[in-house]
Order: C-alpha cells, then structure tokens, then sequence
C-alpha cells in the first residue's frame, strides 16, 4: 500500500471506514443468506446496541438476533471468516461496558432464552444466555430452589451458559 495515500488522519479514517463498510456489507448478506434470525444494520439499530447501562458508548458493526443456538454458531463462523469480533449480549444490563464492542453484537435476549435442563439432586441447571434470572427463579420455585444472584436490576439477563449451583 502507499504511505502516501495515508498520510493525513483523514485519509486514514476515509481508508478504515471503506474497509469496515464493506465487511460489514459481507457480513450483513452472509447472515441474511445462512440464517433467519434479524440481521440488524441500521445506523438505527446499531446506535441502540451502542450502549449498556454502563457509561461506554461503541457503535457494533452490525447486530444479529439468533433464532436459534445452531444461528450462533453459524454467525460466530462467518466471523471467523470475516476477521470481525464477536460482542455477545444478554440484556444489555453490563454496568462495565462488556456489552457493547465494534464487532457483531449477537443477541441472546430475544429467542435464545430457554431453561434446557435443571437437576434438583445436584442443584443445577443449564439455560441459554439471554434467559432473564426472574424467569429462571420462577422455574426453580416450583421445585424448592432459587438462584441467589445479587444484582442491580432483579430482572436482569444471566451471561453464562452452563451448569451453576442452586440454592434450597
């Protein structure tokens, strides 16, 4: 490449903004065209997931809502492909910034939410990532366990997705 072409911040910028507008172009077709989850863009869309409860402002280079766990491991592919980082998002409720990134936001919330198994002799249970800890408290009632996860916002989304220990 010619330095030249480069020498001013401004043509810097001009270069990098070309190279991620057209990568994100790739990226938005590929997971339009292998999936059915939503492929969000927008300067709209993009500006809401910008931010989490967290004083951090990022603009994602674009947002994708699974429909499935199969989805996310498709997208995480296309990624791979594509040399973008990957920026998963539960509720958005990080009140440290860890849910916004320049990357592809990928949004559990919306439908990759389920309680998949929970096993009262070992006081465990495995959910997805977006599940809300209301909902996932509300499921162990009924059998006499509860999550006791102290945090800001009772309905916020748990970030993990494996077996954690329950409280009788």
């Amino acid at each position: 490449m010619n330095n030249a072409i480069l020498s001013t911040p401004e043509k810097q910028y001009e270069h990098i903004a070309h190279a991620s507008n057209e990568v994100a172009g790739r990226l938005a077709a590929r997971l339009a065209e292998e999936t059915q989850g939503e492929v969000l863009f927008t300067p709209a869309d993009r500006g809401r997931y910008a931010t989490d409860a967290s004083i951090y402002q990022v603009i994602p280079l674009g947002v994708f809502v699974p429909r499935d766990t199969q989805e996310v491991s498709i997208a995480m592919d296309i990624c791979r492909d594509l040399g973008v980082p990957i920026v998963p998002r539960g509720g958005g409720t990080s009140q440290c910034g860890q849910t916004t990134g320049a990357g592809l936001v990928i949004d559990h919330s919306k439908y990759v939410r389920n309680v998949l198994h929970i096993d009262t002799e070992q006081r465990t249970a495995v959910v997805e990532p977006g599940l809300v800890l209301d909902h996932l408290n509300t499921r162990l009632k009924s059998k006499g366990l509860w999550f006791p996860v102290d945090v800001y916002w009772r309905s916020s989304h748990l970030r993990w997705h494996g077996w954690q220990q329950l409280m009788r």
